[in-house]
């Protein structure tokens, strides 16, 4: 059966390491287009950070964000799905992230905030192109429906965080990563697969018809459950054990070389 769906994670994988579309890239994506199959980005990013490159790529689909708590029009605007976690729910981690100084982002009416800007903050503005708000203490007292948290530390204290979080909150919470130095909160149930199954459903497209491409944890989900999981070449180890395809890396056209998988399958 043919692939009708392509669907790519961004960070590492469709964007090379200075966040660009190298032109094999674009390339491909256009021929697929023009063959008929949807391209899909599926992000951790914010949506607003995210739209530019459809924008660049002339995608006019949906896009896949926050990990899947939203799901929206590239040029509609467009709210197809969006999950907020529970305000008070938001507003527990937050103090946890308090008490434990921890610097955490929470995302809310297309913004992203923060009590104190720092080193880290101003890094991840840069990376998406978008100013991160400081608030103060506000971050940690106001409710809001919030689509994600976002904390960002040292590498090596990723996992005892995460084990600690994932023990306090259990049952409550959604871990999750998308990068070496991001643990990512969102609601049960929410990841990527979820929000590609919904559109597959949408369309009609069965699962044996999709492609999924990725490279951290986040994308896991999507390279466990599509018929075609594929790996860029510098994906985390777990996402490299679960695909069936392992492509060149995001700095060499590794979507491309997917893309060209895909249309072989035709």
């Amino acid at each position: 059966m043919s692939i009708k769906l392509i669907v790519t994670d961004m960070d590492g994988t469709l964007l090379t390491d200075e966040k660009k579309i190298t032109q094999k890239d674009f390339d491909a994506i256009q021929l697929a287009a023009a063959r008929g199959i949807k391209f899909i980005l599926a992000t951790g990013r914010m949506y607003e950070a995210a739209k530019p490159y459809a924008d660049a790529l002339k995608l006019d689909v949906p896009l896949i964000s926050y990990n899947g708590a939203l799901v929206k029009g590239s040029r509609s605007g467009e709210v197809l799905f969006e999950s907020f976690m529970d305000p008070e729910l938001a507003c527990e981690v937050l103090q946890y992230c308090q008490k434990f100084r921890l610097h955490v982002q929470a995302y809310w009416g297309g913004e992203v905030y923060t009590d104190r800007l720092n080193e880290d903050s101003r890094w991840y503005s840069k990376i998406i192109n978008k100013p991160v708000l400081e608030i103060g203490e506000r971050l940690f007292n106001e409710r809001h429906r919030v689509y994600k948290l976002l904390i960002i530390t040292a590498p090596e204290t990723i996992s005892p965080i995460r084990l600690d979080l994932g023990q306090r909150f259990a049952g409550r919470i959604e871990l999750t990563s998308s990068a070496q130095n991001f643990l990512e909160i969102i609601s049960p149930g929410i990841n990527k697969w979820n929000a590609v199954k919904h559109l597959a459903d949408t369309w009609h497209i069965h699962q044996s018809e999709i492609m999924c491409i990725g490279d951290s944890l986040n994308d896991l989900s999507m390279i466990e459950n599509a018929k075609v999981g594929v790996a860029v070449a510098n994906a985390h180890p777990d996402v490299r054990f679960h695909a069936q395809h392992i492509v060149t890396d995001n700095n060499n056209g590794g979507v491309a070389e997917a893309i060209r998988i895909a249309l072989d399958l035709e």
